[in-house]
């Protein structure tokens, strides 16, 4: 019987009264909105020890959300928060983050901006596809290349169909065909982003070979964006480039991949 008993009590708490207990992603996520506001009002107070406990209690609580979903206002609210910490490249790295989720977020762009400042980085030199595509979702450009195809297609090979005569269907079916490269090359320019790390933390060191030994070829700082070689890893370490052109091993635990 009391076999039975310990049976019939662990079913209960596991299908019926664990779930009541566990909290949903929304109010863990809203529990860390509140322990960063209390953290930064600590801060302006001018108690900077009670605070940093603070900002690493919201943190740890936004990084539950994170294990269970990913939006970029949790990511936002990580770089915000790793910010205040002082570590520049884990607040680097979820502002990037952030972007790639919603690229409209010019709040996000400026904080990202103030972060690498901060960290002494250099300013980031907007290329032309930063400045224009980049600020749309992969999502966006992928729907706009299949309806410009689908479009075309329809128009160039079948007008008939749609009741339409004469050359102006093919030349509109044609133009929306040849302007379907440019979501197709936004969304290639986007895949590039799953290549791309960030450094984590201070003085990460790149290395000659991918083991422990190994001396250093060259010193990262936090924020710094690698381009990374997949199909180069060892051991927990993987190779990388610099936007410099130096390269080396990097251990995969100091890097923050992004992905789009």
């Amino acid at each position: 019987m009391m076999h039975k008993f310990c049976l019939y009590l662990f079913l209960l708490v596991t299908f019926w009264i664990k779930p009541l207990l566990s909290k949903t992603v929304d109010e863990t996520f809203e529990e860390g909105n509140q322990e960063y506001a209390k953290a930064n009002k600590l801060l302006n107070e001018k108690d900077a020890g009670k605070a940093g406990e603070g900002f690493e209690r919201a943190a740890s609580l936004y990084l539950s959300c994170l294990e269970k979903a990913e939006s970029a206002a949790l990511h936002f609210n990580l770089g915000n928060t790793y910010f205040k910490l002082g570590k520049a490249g884990h607040s680097i790295y979820h502002f990037k983050q952030a972007l790639l989720l919603d690229p409209t977020s010019e709040e996000t762009r400026a904080n990202l901006a103030l972060a690498r400042k901060s960290a002494k980085l250099p300013k980031e030199q907007g290329s032309l596809y930063a400045k224009t595509l980049a600020r749309r979702s992969p999502h966006f450009w992928k729907w706009l290349l299949w309806a410009g195809i689908w479009i075309g297609v329809s128009l160039v090979f079948l007008p008939k169909y749609f009741g339409l005569g004469g050359p102006v269907p093919q030349v509109t079916g044609a133009v929306s065909l040849l302007f379907s490269i440019v979501p197709l090359w936004a969304i290639q320019k986007a895949s590039l982003a799953r290549n791309v790390g960030i450094i984590l933390g201070p003085d990460t060191p790149m290395l000659v070979s991918p083991t422990l030994e190994s001396a250093s070829s060259h010193i990262l700082q936090p924020g710094q964006e690698v381009f990374l070689r997949p199909s180069k890893q060892s051991d927990g370490y993987v190779f990388a480039n610099t936007g410099n052109g130096e390269s080396g091993w990097i251990k995969l635990a100091n890097i923050g991949r992004l992905h789009p």
